[in-house]
């Protein structure tokens, strides 16, 4: 990592701006971008707000991306404009997403760990792989158990697959 770069103060992409000083970028080719907590709203990802972002740069919502919902055509259409964008957009599951729909896309492998590739430059970084991003190592072990598990029910805002598996936590371990 480049001495320049750790002088740089880059936000993670706050709820509708990125704050980015780019006279310590200059020289940096690939970023990395981590935000979390986008619960579907499609305002918070518009290009106009992502400028910074540059071709092979990698956009990661940790938790709660939202997205893949309902398997509306609306939906779907969304998924398909962030798949075209010019950066890569990964995300780790988070305890509001729809694991039935999620689990439906195909695993395959994208940057040595495994991914469901839901279009062309959007990833769901599955639990417990290891990635290489730009040369550094990312672990991802998605989920979690909801705070109001006790006043929801399973298929009513909530799922049992929120919560790691023994073998989604055995493949983290290896």
């Amino acid at each position: 990592m480049k001495r320049i770069r750790k002088k740089c103060i880059i936000s993670s992409i706050a709820k509708y701006a990125l704050k980015f000083n780019y006279n310590c970028i200059k020289d940096v080719k690939i970023l990395i971008y981590i935000t979390g907590d986008t619960h579907g709203e499609v305002e918070r990802l518009v290009p106009s707000k992502l400028r910074a972002l540059k071709e092979g740069d990698t956009l990661i919502v940790c938790g709660d991306f939202g997205f893949i919902w309902d398997g509306s055509k609306k939906e779907q259409k969304i998924l398909k404009q962030l798949g075209k964008r010019k950066y890569n957009i990964c995300f780790i599951d988070g305890t509001h997403e729809n694991f039935s729909l999620l689990n439906g896309y195909g695993v395959s492998e994208w940057n040595g760990g495994k991914v469901h590739k839901i279009y062309d430059n959007l990833y769901h970084l599955m639990r417990g792989q290891i990635y290489n991003i730009d040369g550094k190592s990312v672990f991802t072990m998605g989920g979690g158990e909801s705070p109001d598990i006790d006043i929801r029910s399973e298929n009513d805002g909530w799922s049992r697959d929120e919560i790691p598996s023994q073998d989604e936590l055995l493949e983290g371990a290896k």
